[in-house]
């Protein structure tokens, strides 16, 4: 697909509704609910000879019960939602939106055989109304997903709530937010006014919906913040599983409003980070694809061209906010090993068990260099 047709469009090419937008006589006979809101325009038209006509839908996006029910009818028809909003709530144009969904499945595009979770933000100011939550869960509980989603009142002026992260196994693969577009009244005012015409289709929201604290710019500039401070919990454990190292979560350390401390035990059965290693696990990956006969499996491969080792140890990683003055970090002791991955991130590894300084370090540095690749990218 050209990038200038992408473009045109404003559509993702795995858009369902790309080069194929909604027909709004159809859909009107299919549900009689939206037929009020429709109406049916013919234009003439000819074709070798032949004449006939042409009916096109038009509908009035000016008028938010016209977008409310074709909301309604496009979630029932193409996936199957049976969904409730107030009227004077936002209501979320589908075509739109869905791109949301298709941006995230390329970002995810090499996690699709595992279950994924996220985070979905439905407002940025400092509350949230019990009348929205109410709706949000009807509206869960009519299409039985309550399995699927889970509503957190965010009482908090974080962006991301402590109870999110309250089960150290939680992880997240990625967050979505439709910001909240302005920091006052005023604000509202002054982008109207700041506008050549009229806006395609009339914006209805609630307060909560519609203002945050310091506007949009401030509640992204948060929002990119804390997810520094919580990204971490997902890479860390990422780097292991790569590596075949098996992990399991300690005892989680002491934590404040502001820091997060991550424990975990880990245990490697053989050298899975060195470059013989490595290289010995991309052939095995590189081939899995290919012919199956006589495949070894990693470990086969590992165990084939190193010998076996046992090594085992902890990792605590400790996130918080930039301190004003830079931390010192003091010199590692025979049996621990730290790094800053960045000023406000500390990375420590504990040697438990093994014979082997110099496989433990070797170790350590590699995923210290990992982390703070990866980190920093």
């Amino acid at each position: 697909m050209s990038k200038r047709k992408l473009a045109e469009t404003g559509m993702h090419p795995n858009n369902p509704y790309f080069d194929n937008p909604p027909n709004f006589v159809a859909l009107a006979q299919l549900y009689p609910s939206l037929a009020p809101f429709v109406t049916v325009k013919k234009n003439s038209k000819s074709s070798k000879g032949s004449s006939g006509a042409e009916t096109k839908g038009i509908i009035n996006f000016q008028d938010p019960s016209a977008l409310r029910e074709l909301t309604y009818c496009l979630l029932k028809k193409d996936f199957s939602i049976d969904l409730d909003i107030p009227l004077d709530s936002l209501c979320p144009p589908i075509p739109n939106r869905l791109n949301y969904v298709c941006w995230i499945e390329d970002l995810l595009d090499n996690e699709s055989t595992k279950e994924i979770h996220g985070i979905d933000i439905g407002t940025g100011a400092s509350y949230i109304d019990d009348r929205s939550i109410s709706f949000a869960e009807s509206n869960i509980k009519r299409n039985h997903l309550d399995n699927a989603i889970k509503i957190i009142k965010n009482s908090s002026t974080d962006t991301f709530p402590a109870i999110l992260f309250k089960d150290p196994e939680q992880r997240y693969d990625f967050c979505m937010c439709n910001p909240p577009f302005y920091k006052d009244e005023q604000d509202i005012q002054d982008s109207l006014e700041g506008k050549e015409g009229q806006p395609s289709a009339v914006c209805k929201g609630t307060t909560n919906e519609m203002i945050t604290t310091g506007g949009e710019t401030q509640f992204v500039k948060q929002m990119v913040t804390e997810s520094i401070v919580h990204g971490q919990r997902i890479r860390t454990e990422a780097i292991l599983d790569g590596l075949l190292i098996q992990h399991r979560s300690g005892t989680t350390g002491s934590e404040t409003e502001s820091t997060t401390v991550r424990m975990l035990h880990c245990m490697a059965e053989r050298n899975t980070w060195s470059r013989a290693a490595r290289r010995a696990l991309a052939r095995v990956s590189a081939s899995k694809d290919g012919d199956k006969t006589g495949s070894k499996t990693a470990k086969e491969v590992t165990d084939s061209v190193l010998a076996l080792v046992v090594l085992e140890f902890d990792i605590r990683v400790t996130l918080a906010p930039p301190p004003t003055t830079p931390e010192v970090q003091s010199p590692s002791t025979s049996q621990c090993a730290a790094t800053p991955a960045q000023d406000s991130h500390t990375i420590e590894f504990t040697w438990t068990v093994g014979e082997d300084r110099d496989l433990f370090e070797s170790c350590f540095l590699h995923f210290r260099n990992k982390f703070q690749k990866e980190h920093h990218a």
